[in-house]
């Protein structure tokens, strides 16, 4: 059995996590990610590059960043995250570079896409006095300015620039509280009408905060104003999203399909090692706010990969199982109104093998949706969230070694790494109580 996903962004080898430096230039979708080419486990970062013209299928290019300087010759350390920035015919890159314990932010720029050079007079920013870790800055445009985030312990430290070359420290820009981490990675910043959703990743999060938490607040000056907490994901793999406009102007997302939480020992990461490869992309997802919620989507061309259709019809859900074909690599799209009599729970099976099962439960009366999985047949772990009353719907498309789930298309959401035994068996639906009218499509695809 492989596990190399058919449609979700993997390296040719090695490991790779966070997203980088996405940007849409000279005609193309530029990729950048967090890279080892040298070993399957984290080490000396580079940046691995691709491209794409549709988000989806990416040509693997040569390593953008590799760690060649005095400033990034730590042999845990290397090329750290970061962002691009395209003005006029250049792309400039500025990421974080380690050495002798301390992280500082670099720059490179490319006239093609292609080579990279990086700026003679770099690091362009060193931390302030006393801090060592200042890591994956965000570029953005505001107000005539070019803006930086940069994740520090505690907090997010902004800095402005005239030219992205010489920053001036503006101090703190957003204060994490204890109780949601100890430490901000990759925060990112994005704009929908006027309200901002600052995003982070923050190490050590425990109940309260969330592989990526979402801040929607408001943009005062240089100052952000933030109003609410809530989660970009619901599931345990969706790491250091980072987001960018489209050529067709749509805010998209990537994020690293995988956490922190196993660094040390790799725990359920998966059997990827054997096949040379390590970590995957979640899918591109498209950022919009529908009826002033903050919903996320992949894009299209993600559905379109899932060609062949099995099943298109209305079925009337029993207690009983009703298995669809076996398959790891499917979209099972099913609607229904809850709003019409009274409708029990909803389980959608993703699969069962001789030790493990993935299932969605979903309750109509709490509007809240877990993801529940078994070991043994005891429960290993649950995840929940919420979705809104009326007409639901909820989207799973299962590709190999990763699953997405998408509730009233991108509400809520849940991502997580699954890894079937040969003896699997699922996709399968029921209701667990009672009958449930439903519509299914279930569409596999090629190979």
């Amino acid at each position: 059995m492989t596990y190399r996903p058919l449609f979700h962004f993997t390296a040719e080898r090695g490991w790779i996590n966070d997203p980088n430096g996405l940007c849409f230039y000279k005609g193309k979708y530029h990729l950048f990610y967090q890279y080892n080419p040298h070993s399957t486990e984290w080490g000396k970062m580079h940046w691995g590059h691709a491209i794409s013209s549709d988000l989806v299928n990416w040509e693997h290019l040569d390593i953008a960043l590799s760690p060649d300087e005095w400033y990034e010759d730590d042999e845990r350390g290397g090329c750290f995250s970061g962002s691009a920035m395209v003005i006029g015919d250049r792309l400039y890159l500025m990421y974080t570079a380690t050495a002798g314990g301390k992280q500082r932010q670099c720059i490179a720029y490319s006239d093609d896409g292609l080579n990279f050079t990086k700026y003679d007079k770099n690091p362009i920013i060193e931390p302030p006095e006393g801090i060592h870790e200042e890591r994956d800055p965000y570029i953005f445009r505001l107000h005539d300015r070019y803006l930086t985030l940069v994740g520090m312990p505690g907090k997010i430290e902004l800095y402005s620039s005239c030219d992205l070359l010489s920053w001036n420290d503006e101090g703190c820009f957003y204060s994490l509280p204890p109780e949601m981490g100890s430490f901000v990675e990759c925060p990112g910043i994005f704009f929908l009408g006027d309200e901002a959703f600052l995003t982070f990743s923050p190490m050590h999060f425990g109940c309260v905060g969330a592989p990526v938490t979402v801040i929607r607040g408001k943009m005062d000056g240089l100052s952000f104003i933030p109003s609410s907490v809530s989660s970009a994901d619901s599931g345990p793999d969706f790491y250091a999203l980072q987001t960018f406009l489209t050529n067709k102007g749509e805010r998209c997302g990537f994020a690293w399909a995988n956490g922190w939480e196993w660094m040390d020992d790799f725990r359920g990461f998966g059997p990827t090692e054997k096949e040379g490869w390590r970590g995957c992309m979640a899918f591109p997802r498209i950022y919009s706010l529908k009826e002033g919620h903050l919903s996320a989507f992949p894009v299209s061309e993600a559905e379109e990969c899932y060609n062949i259709i099995e099943i298109d019809d209305r079925l009337k859900l029993t207690a009983e199982r009703t298995f669809l074909p076996r398959n790891d690599v499917f979209h099972l799209s099913l609607s229904l109104d809850p709003g019409i009599g009274d409708v029990p729970e909803l389980e959608i099976g993703i699969y069962k093998d001789s030790t493990k099962e993935l299932s969605l439960i979903v309750d109509f009366h709490s509007l809240t949706a877990y993801l529940v999985e078994l070991s043994d047949g005891s429960v290993d772990r649950i995840f929940k969230t919420s979705f809104a009353e009326g007409e639901f719907s909820v989207d799973v498309f299962a590709d190999k070694s990763i699953t997405e789930i998408y509730l009233e298309k991108g509400y809520s959401s849940f991502t997580i790494n699954t890894y079937r035994n040969e003896d699997y068996r699922g996709p399968w639906i029921r209701a667990l109580s009672g009958t449930i009218d439903a519509t299914l499509r279930f569409s596999l695809s090629e190979e």
